[in-house]
């Protein structure tokens, strides 16, 4: 984010919750947000309860509440865990991230979230975002929406793309790719499975058809690079 020539006052009534696990950053903004008028606190969210209680205890005093939300917060805890409870009690939710997936950004704004932001965008963005809030706007344009849904539904589309010939597997071919992917061989494979290296290899033979490759390790470089798990 780059630097921002404050307006003091600007953020006056605002109440603000910083919700980051990257401390210095959580507390940078809070500073800066709090230099602008607002009322901003910051939060490392160690546990999904105790980051509950800390917008409880805001809400409860200020009967207002915009919480600034990254997604990816350490440990086992994401922003989309945090969520669902926030909107819920009424609080108004600014995802501020570094992710960039289409589909899982698209899926926030469609859950309720007010606006999504990059953390590469400038400070104004946030401060705009939040002064909208305030003033009951849009906190993100319709269209910075619609380029976030139009790129969830071209990457949905490419993501069922890779999958079909993956879905074409029978279940004995899907299970004989795992094994490939894992380093057995043919003969190995044929032995764990009580079967002949030539039906093995039959379906070894079906399984680089329906992926269109001629080798077995073209199989296992595209089913990993497509994601394929089985």
């Amino acid at each position: 984010m780059s630097d921002l020539t404050l307006a003091p006052g600007r953020l006056t009534g605002a109440v603000v919750l910083v919700v980051e696990d990257q401390n210095v950053v959580g507390g940078s903004l809070a500073a800066v947000l709090n230099a602008a008028g607002a009322h901003a606190e910051s939060v490392v969210p160690l546990t999904f309860v105790g980051c509950l209680e800390h917008v409880d205890r805001l809400f409860e005093v200020h009967g207002r509440l915009v919480v600034l939300l990254d997604l990816d917060l350490g440990r086992d805890l994401t922003g989309e865990d945090l969520l669902p409870d926030l909107l819920r009690k009424g609080v108004q939710v600014l995802v501020l991230t570094g992710c960039e997936e289409p589909v899982r950004l698209s899926r926030l704004i469609r859950g309720g979230v007010a606006a999504v932001l990059s953390k590469t965008e400038p400070l104004e963005r946030v401060f705009a975002a939040v002064e909208a809030v305030l003033t009951g706007s849009p906190a993100m344009p319709a269209e910075a929406a619609n380029v976030l849904h139009l790129g969830a539904r071209v990457s949905e589309a490419e993501r069922v793309r890779r999958e079909q010939p993956f879905r074409a597997l029978t279940q004995r071919e899907g299970t004989v790719l795992l094994g490939l992917m894992r380093g057995r061989t043919v003969a190995e494979l044929a032995q764990e499975s009580v079967l002949s290296v030539e039906t093995i290899r039959s379906q070894v033979k079906a399984i680089l058809a329906k992926l269109g490759v001629r080798t077995q390790l073209a199989a296992v470089a595209r089913a990993r690079s497509d994601g394929w798990s089985g």
